[in-house]
Formats: C-alpha cells, structure tokens, sequence
C-alpha cells in the first residue's frame, strides 16, 4: 500500500502568511500561520514559505508538491509575479523557480484569490455548472471566478480583479493610480484607517483594534466597519448584476469583524441589486474561513502533480 501523498497550500498575503498540508482525501493533516516580513523583501519573505514548509512537513509527512497562492497579478504558467501593489518588490520574480529550489518540490503559483476560489469550488464538491465569485477582504480585496465550473482568467489571466473597479469615480487616489477603488474603500486598512482617523500615510491599526473598539461601543469604528461593509456590499451587487452567479462566497481577515458585517454586507447588496439574481444568488462565508485560500493553494497543487 503506497504512503498517503501531501500537498501544501501556501497563501502570501501583505500581513501574513497562512499555510496548511492536504491529503489527498482533501483532509487538512497540519496547518499554521506567521506574519510576512514584507518590510525585510521578497527573499525574506520566500524564505519565510520555505520555513513554514520544512516545519510542516516534519509534522504531517514527505510533501509531494507545493501551492502558492501570491497576493497580485501572476504568470501560473512561468510561475513568475507580474505585479503587486500590496507586496512590494516582487515585480518580474520567478517566484515558483525560487521556491522550487529551496524545497526540491514542484511548485505552482496562482493570484491568491483564484487559488481560495478554485478551493471553494473543490470544497463544495466540484459541481460542473456552478458559477461561483470569491471575495477575499483583507489587506486588499481580491476576487476569482468560477463559471460553468471553470476557473475564468479572461484573455489576460486578470480575470476577477474587482480590488481595482471603481465605486466612487470622484474618490481618492488609489496606489493602482486609479480613483475611488473597491480596495481604498472596503479593505482592512482602509476601515481601520477611518476608524481611528489616521492621516494619509500613516499605518493603520490592526483590524483586531477595531474590532475591540467597537465591542466596546466607539461610534467612530461601527461607523468605519458599517461604511466598510456598504462599499463591499455595492460592489456584490454589481457582481451580481452583472454575472449573476449562484454563490458569492466571502473569505479574508474583514469577516472577523462578525455576523453583522455579513448582514450588512447582504443588506446592501440587496437595495443595489435586480430583484431577479439577487434572490437566486447565495452570500456566505468561504467553506474554509481564514484558510481558504491556503486549502484552493494546496488543491491546485494536488491537481497539477504528476498521477
């Protein structure tokens, strides 16, 4: 009887990286979760995946391939990043041939939320007709889609990028140089900047900050997480109107802030959609939460290693 294979799912993102080995059976043997020393470079940063991998394996067993879910624009088929405005530096690296030759393992690389979309797809049994939209709300919001049961690219492999459409053609300036983003106005950083007023440029508190000021009734944080929760909402709605898909799945370090954001987040998608999708589609929380896209990581890697 041959040994059971694994597969770890890596999911890099701007404040940390999340990581987890799968079976084959889809069972999660292991998991863990550090910062990303964005700060230190990308080396720093692949070394602290390869880290993570070595710790893992000694814990679930041998790995048999490696997925990598990266925060930004990639090339999965060179393996390499094209570009990202939330970690830094990383423009034009080979990151999958880095990290290839750290592990001595195969290794794909896929846009973070295409990754925890294909996942949510497998998690939810791989239906063949399913049209599917993953949100991840974190440090950015990222998006996939999966429509007629396949991941959609687009003609650019950019297919999904709903962190850069535009909610507010008169907003401010967003690091893409576009205005009045989805990213600038539903993100972590962008609520937990408007809860505590921080000026332009300076760093935002962490979300759990404002999560506990508004348990504690700060009128300035249920403000910010509420306003945070109507521009995602808008921008469901215009997802939905426009693809009207069955499901709208939600997953990244936002939805910590609790059920009501959930609800207020379908509350405004509701008074900006058409009747029609709005009640066919369904909005809910990823199959697998916080470590969605780390699981659609490892499912990609699963399914490019070789039978």
């Amino acid at each position: 009887m041959s040994a059971p294979r694994r597969y770890l799912g890596l999911d890099l993102g701007g404040t940390k990286i999340a990581a987890l080995v799968l079976g084959d059976d889809l069972r999660i043997v292991a998991d863990s979760t550090l910062p990303t020393p964005r700060d230190e470079g990308p080396e720093a940063v692949l070394a602290r995946c390869a880290e993570m991998a070595t710790a893992l394996a000694a814990r679930a067993g041998p790995l048999h391939g490696v997925g990598l879910g990266f925060a930004g624009l990639v090339d999965p088929s060179h393996g390499v990043v094209r570009s990202s405005v939330i970690l830094p530096d990383f423009d034009g690296l080979p990151v999958a041939a880095r990290l290839r030759a750290a592990l001595d393992l195969p290794v794909t690389l896929d846009n973070d939320a295409t990754a925890a979309g294909y996942g949510e797809w497998v998690a939810l049994g791989s239906p063949a007709a399913l049209d599917l939209v993953l949100l991840t709300v974190g440090t950015g919001v990222g998006g996939a889609l999966v429509l007629g049961g396949r991941v959609h690219r687009g003609a650019t492999g950019t297919a999904g990028e709903i962190c850069h459409t535009t909610l507010d053609w008169k907003g401010e300036r967003c690091a893409c140089g576009s205005w009045g983003c989805v990213n600038g106005l539903a993100s972590g950083p962008s609520i937990a900047a408007r809860a505590t007023r921080r000026a332009p440029g300076e760093p935002a508190p962490p979300l759990e900050e404002v999560a506990g000021l508004a348990r504690s009734g700060d009128e300035r944080a249920l403000a910010a997480i509420a306003e945070g929760a109507e521009a995602l909402g808008a921008a469901v709605a215009n997802l939905v109107n426009l693809l009207a898909p069955d499901r709208v799945s939600l997953c990244g370090g936002v939805l910590g802030l609790g059920d009501d954001y959930l609800e207020r987040v379908r509350d405004s998608a509701r008074r900006r959609s058409l009747r029609e999708p709005f009640e066919h589609v369904v909005i809910e929380r990823a199959r697998h939460g916080a470590r969605a896209g780390a699981f659609g990581a490892a499912c990609l890697a699963r399914d490019a290693a070789p039978l």
